[in-house]
């Protein structure tokens, strides 16, 4: 990419503070893919980004490329997402989300299926209609789908993976069981230990 301004929608997937004022932010882009933007002064009373690039918020964007960095120019809001920080349970959710998305995804690589994904996850934990017990269910489906598109899905599946594949949403009238969970569990495990991002604590 040249030093031009470029433009374009994201969602923030992580916030690190930087010094007293700036932050670094890994946002997956709906043009770019998976970025990784330095927001300078963005945390300053006065800053006129301040509150537009919240953890787990969509907005729209525009960045160049500096020496080292990509550099925030302008954010603004499209989506808050706020029920995501302010409980618990889906903070949780969409954390867990974030961080599969940015374990999985190599950066600077657009897809518009995982875009919508992602955008999708984070709608769905938002809602009105998510409750708690959805969670895992939503996390094992979302896995599944990406890990598919992203073409780590053998055709020896389980059927509860299967089942999480075909499922038109994330969230659906399906329950697994115990023993299902495991397998789908173990199933995952193996697919991660062979892309090499495998970390348990991350997809629990």
């Amino acid at each position: 990419m040249s030093y031009d301004i470029h433009q374009t929608d994201a969602l923030v997937l992580a916030v690190y503070p930087r010094g007293e004022a700036d932050i670094r932010m890994r946002v997956y882009t709906e043009k770019y893919g998976m970025l990784s933007i330095y927001a300078k002064g963005i945390r300053l009373e006065k800053s006129k980004l301040r509150g537009h690039v919240e953890l787990f918020t969509h907005v729209a964007l525009s960045f160049i490329a500096g020496r080292e960095q990509y550099r925030l120019v302008s954010a603004e809001t499209r989506t808050p997402f706020g029920s995501i920080r302010n409980t618990m349970s889906r903070f949780r959710a969409a954390t867990a989300v974030a961080r599969i998305a940015m374990h999985l995804m190599v950066d600077e690589e657009q897809d518009a299926r995982i875009w919508q994904l992602i955008k999708e996850a984070f709608r769905v934990i938002n809602s009105d209609k998510y409750e708690t017990r959805e969670g895992s269910l939503l996390l094992y489906a979302f896995q599944v789908k990406m890990v598919a598109l992203l073409g780590y899905m053998p055709d020896d599946r389980t059927e509860a993976v299967d089942r999480l594949y075909n499922a038109p949403t994330l969230i659906s009238s399906d329950v697994l069981t115990r023993q299902e969970e495991i397998t789908t569990r173990l199933f995952l495990r193996d697919i991660y230990a062979y892309a090499g991002v495998w970390r348990p604590e991350d997809y629990a």
